[in-house]
């Protein structure tokens, strides 16, 4: 049933979001619909302003009863802007109950929560008996039909809310008390055939044989009372030649045929109760290997498991019947993927020494033997294969229903842990999710065997990846997630629990840390993430901070152990990423003051708090104005003035960035078209772009939207770039610059010499203007040695064909020993600091009109 209505779940989804019906199906689609549904209506709705476009609700599930008839349908809700449609699909009922695969006898109806029958295949339970569905204390109901016939029900949740958001729903099934306990009454009535037989002798005896005869009458009533004690071991011995030999070999036979079924039927049970305690996958299996002697006199047992969502994912087994041990990976198959893909599922297949040689390896393969294979499942995760091995081909007449039966406990018990898995795990990175973690966490915290026993949490946060979202696409982002994730879990201890806390946060929590240095294990983690990533064509860098918290030093509860465990995170950051923090009480003052900055980051553009300023260039051939830089300045309605790097450090980090320098980059050109247009200057403007812009997939679309729209000169803008740029992807780098190049834009590489970068890296790059930042400027006093650099940067940058300006003039000295060094621009405080649009206006007029 589940299965039925994902199915039409996810085929409605499907026609919704293709918007298949507002267009003319074919006939094929017009079948596949009927299939699942009886009807698809769709009803327009009014919508609120605000609604993001395109939004899309995830069908859920609901009955509705008009009199005495039921429907059954999905709801989900389509926005587009400001309209929305409601679609309501009937479910075909005759789809979702067709085919239940019942037993003999058995009768299957479901129920709402609310006790209303939706199906039935037969007459329902009765209304005293529908009563008890809802208490928890027992699954079982005993009721009487209509033909006063003893029923046993059972019953279950389906549990719909996480995937439908709908209440779950009640399967019931029935079956006569008279046909489950069959064998049991036949069992009794053999019983008491025995005891009157066991009488009747006993009579015998004692009217007729009383002395002669007295020994094997007592030996056959020890055997009667042993029965009736159940203890179908016992044998009756009697060594007579006569007819009470006889009857004690079959009485004994008789035992033996009981002892036989009762062990099978014990087994079966057994591995039902495995499935209803919900062992491990590896527990069950143990115990279907381990009853199979019960079925045949087998030598050696053989299993092959593939499960890929319990916890391992390749099993093999050998049991030593004689011996009766079980031992784990001593034989292997030649080829798991194909060793036995051509035998039928649901079937056992006999094969001779020479045979299955070809197909498992071991010593224990012996050409005495015959040997069986029974494949008890061939699913796409769970394939099981058992070998048994014996000199005769006899087995029980109920080895298929045994085996059978272990193939549905172990494809149900699979489904289970299939279920409990994905609400566990992460989708993408497969490991714990944050539900899973905190309830761990939590529990470990609670039973921590003595209060001094000391464990930590890790808060890890990638650096940076963000940006890696942003230029190269999400795509790409979960490959790096995914690959982070192998990465981490090589780097842990193996009692450690990992999991995806969301986005590009991990969290890592170790019970006992008492004798594990937290720092070493952190500084590989930060190691091990921070290497290179090479993932679907492109190098990707990413690094990651780390914070530590201590319980129960830091903390006893699992909130407040994360809370402290990430503020350490965020010290980590703020202290230049790529490291560990540890918790410390004065770090939540820090955090205060990092959800202010974030608050204050998220709002600049709504607030209009970014200003921008523009320094001028100074000409120092000509001694006339040659450009201006555009320069970003932040104001706080209650501490004034707010640091650019503070600001966008925190932008980075929030994803900020992005918009920050766009709205930098069109203003800076409309004041520059502006100033053109009113006859005050033409000129070039310098923007600066940070590393995460220039990689956005979208810069050179945003590049030439900007361009167009505010009527700029490509000539007339000059982007500033970083050395960063170039050392992160440097053949990507290139590309890149060379395109904005071919557009007629000029490049320069501001805060020369402060980077990794050289003169001779950067001749093979299109830079037209060099930038020498101003910790050169400020040596120039210090020394001839100081001033001979400098001067060689500008000899070599000119022999290159490039312009160069040096930044932070602030004293004539500096400006006299430049104009001999023939530099081309500066820009300082000595000729102008950073001013407004409206002052940049008045110093063009001073010094241009």
């Amino acid at each position: 049933m589940f299965e039925r209505l994902y199915n039409a779940q996810s085929h409605l989804k499907l026609v919704i979001e293709t918007q298949a019906l507002d267009n003319n199906l074919d006939d094929s689609d017009q079948e596949l619909l009927s299939e699942y549904f009886l009807s698809i209506d769709k009803t327009p709705l009014e919508v609120s302003q605000g609604t993001n476009i395109g939004n899309f609700e995830y069908p859920s599930l609901k009955v509705t009863q008009n009199g005495d008839e039921l429907s059954i349908s999905f709801h989900v809700t389509q926005t587009n802007g400001p309209q929305a449609t409601l679609y309501t699909a009937e479910l075909n009922q005759e789809y979702l109950w067709a085919d239940t695969y019942l037993d003999a006898y058995e009768e299957l109806c479901v129920y709402t929560n609310k006790l209303l029958l939706l199906h039935c295949s037969n007459n329902p339970p009765n209304f005293v008996a529908i009563t008890q569905l809802n208490q928890k204390e027992s699954r079982l109901i005993q009721w009487l039909n209509e033909d006063q016939e003893e029923m046993l029900s059972a019953h279950w949740q389906l549990y719909l809310g996480h995937q439908f958001k709908s209440s779950d729903w009640i399967l019931v099934t029935s079956k006569p008390e008279s046909i489950i306990f069959k064998d049991l009454y036949s069992f009794q009535n053999l019983l008491f055939l025995g005891i009157a037989l066991a009488l009747l002798l006993t009579t015998y005896a004692i009217l007729f044989l009383v002395k002669k005869h007295l020994k094997p009458i007592d030996a056959l009533l020890l055997g009667t009372q042993e029965i009736y004690k159940n203890n179908l071991q016992h044998k009756v011995l009697i060594k007579t030649n006569d007819e009470y030999e006889d009857l004690a070999n079959s009485f004994n036979t008789m035992t033996t045929k009981l002892s036989s079924e009762s062990d099978i039927s014990t087994a079966l049970t057994e591995i039902d109760e495995k499935l209803i305690t919900r062992a491990a996958f590896s527990e069950c299996m143990e115990s279907i290997i381990r009853n199979i002697p019960l079925l045949t006199a087998a030598h050696s047992i053989f299993a092959y498991v593939s499960d890929s969502i319990n916890e391992t994912s390749y099993s093999s087994y050998r049991f030593d019947c004689k011996n009766k041990k079980l031992h784990v990976k001593d034989h292997i198959l030649l080829d798991p993927t194909i060793a036995f893909d051509d035998i039928e599922p649901g079937t056992s297949v006999c094969f001779s020494y020479d045979q299955i040689k070809s197909r498992i390896t071991t010593p224990y393969l012996s050409i005495d033997n015959s040997y069986t294979l029974f494949q008890l499942s061939n699913e796409q995760h769970l394939r099981v294969f058992l070998i048994v091995a014996n000199d005769r081909k006899t087995y029980h007449p109920r080895t298929n229903e045994y085996f059978q039966h272990s193939s549905i406990v172990l494809n149900a018990l699979q489904r289970d842990k299939l279920l409990e898995s994905q609400a566990n795990t992460d989708s993408l990175t497969k490991l714990h999710n944050r539900k899973y973690f905190q309830e761990q966490v939590s529990a470990c915290l609670d039973n921590l065997a003595t209060p001094c026993k000391e464990s930590l949490l890790m808060f890890i946060d990638l650096d940076r990846f963000k940006n890696i979202n942003d230029t190269l696409g999400h795509h790409i982002g979960d490959l790096l997630l995914q690959e982070a994730s192998i990465r981490l879990l090589k780097s842990i201890p193996s009692n450690a629990i990992c999991a995806r806390f969301g986005g590009d946060e991990f969290t890592v929590f170790i019970p006992d840390s008492t004798n594990i240095n937290a720092e070493n294990i952190a500084t590989a983690i930060i190691t091990t993430l921070s290497d290179s990533y090479f993932i679907g064509g492109y190098h990707a860098i990413v690094s990651a901070s780390i914070g530590i918290s201590i319980s129960p030093n830091d903390a006893t509860s699992f909130d407040e152990l994360l809370q402290c465990a990430d503020l350490a995170m965020y010290n980590a950051k703020d202290n230049g990423r790529e490291q560990c923090s540890f918790y410390n009480k004065q770090l939540s003052e820090q955090l205060t003051k990092r959800v202010d900055m974030e608050r204050y980051v998220a709002n600049i553009l709504n607030k209009n708090q970014l200003t921008v300023y523009y320094q001028p260039k100074l000409d120092l051939h000509t001694m006339t104005i040659s450009g201006f830089e555009a320069l970003s300045r932040f104001s706080h309605p209650t501490k004034g003035s707010v640091s650019p790097f503070d600001v966008f450090a925190v932008a980075e980090d929030t994803g900020r960035v992005l918009e920050l320098g766009y709205f930098v980059l069109h203003e800076a050109l409309k004041q520059q078209v502006a100033w053109e247009q009113q006859g005050l200057w033409s000129g070039k403007m310098a923007v600066n772009v940070s590393p995460v812009q220039l990689f956005d997939t979208h810069f050179l679309a945003h590049l030439d939207l900007y361009l167009e729209k505010t009527g700029a000169d490509p000539r007339n803008l000059e982007l500033e770039i970083t050395e960063g740029v170039l050392i992160d992807d440097p053949e990507g780098a290139a590309l890149l610059l060379r395109k904005i190049h071919d557009r007629h834009i000029s490049i320069a590489l501001d805060d020369f010499g402060t980077g990794y970068s050289s003169l001779a890296y950067i001749t093979h790059l299109p830079i037209d203007h060099l930038k020498i930042d101003r910790a050169f400027i400020v040596q120039i006093d210090e020394g001839e040695k100081f001033r001979g650099v400098l001067q060689s940067i500008i000899s070599m940058a000119k022999h290159l064909g490039m312009h160069v300006t040096a930044e932070g003039i602030e004293i004539e000295s500096h400006l006299n020993f430049l104009q001999a060094a023939e530099c081309d621009y500066i820009q300082g405080y000595f000729y102008s600091k950073p001013l407004s649009a409206e002052g940049a206006a008045l110093f063009l007029e001073t010094h241009c009109l």
